[in-house]
């Protein structure tokens, strides 16, 4: 289905109270950031723990939804390093995203 607002909030608020204050301090994490030389939102500009809160929600329509190609690419294309450093992140933490089904 397709996410609402409130949908993207919940997952905005879990992701700063699972992830977030692990990826702030992961190199890797870093690094992508540097190198992807934007945010995905004007928001996400706050600081390194809104840029994560606000990235996951991407991630999530990139690798766990049947979004468009046409809007995954677009993503892909705007933050390529962060997908790839969270993509690495729940590798190397052996995190599961059940219930959701993603792809890597």
């Amino acid at each position: 289905g397709t996410g609402t607002i409130k949908d993207l909030i919940v997952i905005h608020e879990a992701a700063h109270l699972t992830i977030d204050t692990k990826l702030v301090l992961d190199d890797v994490w870093i690094q992508a950031i540097i190198d992807d030389q934007m945010n995905i939102t004007k928001y996400a500009i706050q600081s390194f723990s809104e840029d994560v809160a606000e990235t996951i929600p991407f991630w999530i329509a990139v690798r766990c939804t049947n979004r468009s190609k046409r809007l995954k690419n677009t993503i892909l294309k705007s933050i390529p390093n962060r997908i790839k450093a969270l993509d690495q992140f729940i590798i190397n933490n052996n995190l599961s995203t059940s219930p959701m089904i993603c792809d890597k």
